[in-house]
């Protein structure tokens, strides 16, 4: 685990959230968090660009991850009787069409760098 991974799970542990890492057996790495009644699956983009040119291509990215976690052992633990809610976590800022082409599949953006710098600063 690097050092962004580290504070990403620290953020979300500050916020009595419950995190489990998932990464699928193409190397694609996510977050589950959850709490209460609801459960983030966060998508990590350490690299920057989210390199997708579609909605398509995005929610692909999350049905390959339920499909692996449907077979999974905890998936009644974490998801049952909870809200699901999708975000793509970048380090950087997302560009307007990144923005765009997320909110269009229905994934949040979440910009980390800049929540972590306000949550530090405050």
């Amino acid at each position: 685990m690097d050092h962004r991974e580290k504070l990403i799970q620290l953020y979300f542990e500050q916020q009595a959230y419950k995190t489990e890492w998932v990464r699928l057996p193409a190397g694609r790495l996510f977050l589950l968090a959850w709490k209460g009644k609801r459960v983030e699956i966060l998508f990590l983009d350490l690299e920057g660009s989210i390199q997708k040119t579609s909605e398509s291509e995005v929610k692909d990215e999350y049905l390959n991850l339920l499909s692996h976690l449907c077979r999974w052992s905890q998936w009644d633990r974490i998801f049952k009787g909870r809200d699901v809610l999708f975000k793509w976590l970048a380090w950087e800022d997302f560009s307007n069409a990144e923005r765009h082409i997320l909110e269009m599949a229905g994934v949040e953006p979440f910009e980390f760098r800049r929540f972590w710098e306000d949550g530090e600063k405050g």
